[in-house]
């Protein structure tokens, strides 16, 4: 893995810990080499997260500022 890679990483992913270690497993452990493909399964991961809470306040009756969020992506296909 280049320091260049690694610098797009560190930018990409705002240099949080957890995101790059998403990287880091995609990159080595599961062999994905496309930047942009580990980036955008990093955003649906993190935009199904978003939808899983989203349900789960509802659930508890509880006010979601999260109301805004798509109801339906394409996930880019």
């Amino acid at each position: 893995m280049s320091g260049n890679l690694i610098k797009r990483a560190v930018d990409a992913f705002d240099g949080i810990i957890g995101w790059l270690t998403y990287f880091g497993y995609s990159y080595s452990v599961n062999n994905l080499r496309d930047f942009d493909e580990i980036l955008r399964a990093a955003s649906l991961l993190a935009l199904d997260e978003l939808k899983n809470l989203h349900q789960h306040l509802r659930a508890l009756g509880m006010p979601s500022s999260l109301e805004h969020l798509p109801k339906d992506q394409h996930h880019g296909e």
